[in-house]
C-alpha cells in the first residue's frame, strides 16, 4: 500500500487504550483531580508544541468546532439583533469548508459576508485584501495553509492590514486562522499573528474527534455554545483526557522532529514535481516551481488536463496507490474545487486536479510507486478521454 493522502489524516500513532482513566476532570474527589491534571499536562504538552500558552488553549473535538467556535460567535450578540447584524466578516477565498459553510450561513441570516480574493498563485491578494475591510469588520479568517494547493498565506502581512484598519475605525478585528495544515510540521508560518487558531489531532496522527482552539488572552470573544461552564465558559461539555493526551504525545513527537521531516518531505516534492512534469501532468498552481518557500512541501496539487480526477484516483486505488480528489471533507459532494476556481484554474485543469500529500515516514519509494503507475495509467486515461 502507497499512502499519499495524508493532509486528509495521517496514520494513527497515539493509541487511546492506554489513555482511559476513571473521573470527570471536573469532579473535586481524586478520580476527577487527577484526571485534571493530566489534562493540564496534555495542554501545556500542545502549547509547547505549537507556540501557546497553555492557559490560551481550549480542548475541542476537532478543529471544525474549534472553527465554529469563532466563526459563529457574532450569533452570540443577537440579543442585540441590531448591533449584530453589523458584524461584517472576511474570509479568503481559498478557506477551508469548515470556515466557509458557516459563513455562507451567517450570510443567509443577513450578517455581511466578504470574501477577500487570491491570486492565481492561490495566495491572499493582499492589495484586494485591503478594501474588502469596512467600517462593519469584526472578524476575518485567513487559513494558514491551504489544504489542497499547499499555498502557505501572507498571515503575518494580513494581519498588519487587519491591525491598521481597526485602528482606523476604533474597533477590534478578531483574526483568525484554521491552522491544521500548518503545526509541528517545521514550516516557518506565524500562527500567532493571528487571534486565534484550529488545530487537529487527527492531522498529526493522533486520535480522530480531537483538536484545539488556540484564544489569544486579550481576544475578546464571546462564543455561543453554552452548557456546564467547562474551560471558563469557552467551550461547555466534558473534557476528552484520553484524546487530549494522545494529540500532545503525537505533537510533542512530531514538533521535536519537525527540522528533519521538513527537509524530507522538500525532497520528495521537488522528485514528485519533476517526475510528474516528466509524464506532463501540471502542476497547480505553476507559481510553486518558480516559488517554492511559498507552499507546503507536505501538499502538492497535481493535474491531469481533461481526464476526470475521480477517475485517475479511482484507478490509483485500484492500484492501492490511494491520493485524493481533493479536500476530503468536500470532495464527495462538489465537482470542482471552489478554491481552484477562486484560482481561476481553467476547467480541463481544475476538473483534472488531485493531491498528492506526504508525511514523517513518506519514502522516495512511494513518490517512485505513485509515478510508475501514473506512467503505465496516463496513456490509456488519455487514449479514452
Amino acid at each position: 500500500m502507497t499512502y499519499l493522502d495524508w493532509a486528509a489524516t495521517a496514520p494513527p500513532q497515539a493509541p487511546l487504550a492506554d489513555d482511559f482513566q476513571l473521573g470527570n476532570p471536573s469532579s473535586a474527589h481524586a478520580c476527577g483531580q487527577r484526571q485534571r491534571r493530566a489534562l493540564d499536562a496534555a495542554v501545556a504538552d500542545i502549547g509547547a508544541a505549537c507556540g501557546w500558552p497553555a492557559a490560551e488553549i481550549v480542548a475541542t473535538g476537532g478543529a471544525t468546532e474549534a472553527d465554529h467556535l469563532v466563526l459563529y460567535s457574532p450569533l452570540a450578540h443577537l440579543r442585540d439583533s441590531r448591533a449584530a447584524f453589523r458584524r461584517g466578516i472576511v474570509h479568503s477565498a481559498v478557506e477551508h469548508a469548515a470556515v466557509t459553510e458557516p459563513a455562507r450561513q451567517l450570510a443567509r441570516m443577513g450578517f455581511p459576508v466578504q470574501m477577500a480574493p487570491v491570486g492565481a498563485d492561490g495566495l491572499l491578494d493582499l492589495e484586494r485584501f485591503a478594501p474588502c475591510l469596512d467600517d462593519a469588520t469584526r472578524l476575518v479568517a485567513i487559513v494558514a495553509v491551504n489544504n489542497e494547493t499547499g499555498a502557505i498565506q501572507p498571515l503575518a502581512q494580513a494581519a498588519e492590514i487587519v491591525r491598521g484598519h481597526a485602528r482606523r475605525i476604533g474597533r477590534r478585528i478578531h483574526l483568525h486562522t484554521d491552522a491544521v495544515q500548518a503545526l509541528c510540521r517545521g514550516l516557518e508560518v506565524p500562527v500567532t499573528a493571528a487571534d486565534s487558531a484550529a488545530a487537529s489531532a487527527h492531522k498529526l496522527g493522533g486520535p480522530v474527534g480531537v483538536g484545539a482552539l488556540w484564544l489569544r488572552g486579550n481576544a475578546t470573544l464571546e462564543v455561543l455554545p453554552r452548557g456546564g461552564g467547562q474551560q471558563d465558559g469557552r467551550r461547555p461539555g466534558t473534557e476528552n483526557v484520553a484524546g487530549m493526551r494522545a494529540f500532545a504525545r503525537q505533537a510533542a513527537t512530531l514538533a521535536t522532529a519537525a527540522a528533519g521531516h521538513l527537509r524530507r518531505a522538500a525532497r520528495l516534492c521537488e522528485r514528485l514535481i519533476d517526475g510528474a512534469r516528466r509524464l506532463r501532468l501540471e502542476v497547480v498552481p505553476r507559481h510553486r516551481v518558480e516559488r517554492p518557500d511559498c507552499y507546503s512541501p507536505y501538499i502538492v496539487c497535481l493535474a491531469a488536463r481533461g481526464i476526470p480526477a475521480e477517475v485517475l484516483v479511482r484507478v490509483l486505488s485500484d492500484q492501492e496507490v490511494y491520493v485524493s480528489r481533493g479536500s476530503a471533507c468536500a470532495s464527495g459532494g462538489q465537482k470542482t474545487s471552489p478554491v481552484l476556481q477562486a484560482m481561476g484554474v481553467p476547467a480541463p485543469v481544475a476538473g483534472g486536479a488531485f493531491r498528492v500529500s506526504t508525511g514523517w515516514s513518506t519514502t522516495e519509494a512511494d513518490v517512485d510507486r505513485l509515478l510508475d503507475c501514473l506512467e503505465r495509467t496516463l496513456p490509456r486515461l488519455r487514449a479514452v478521454a
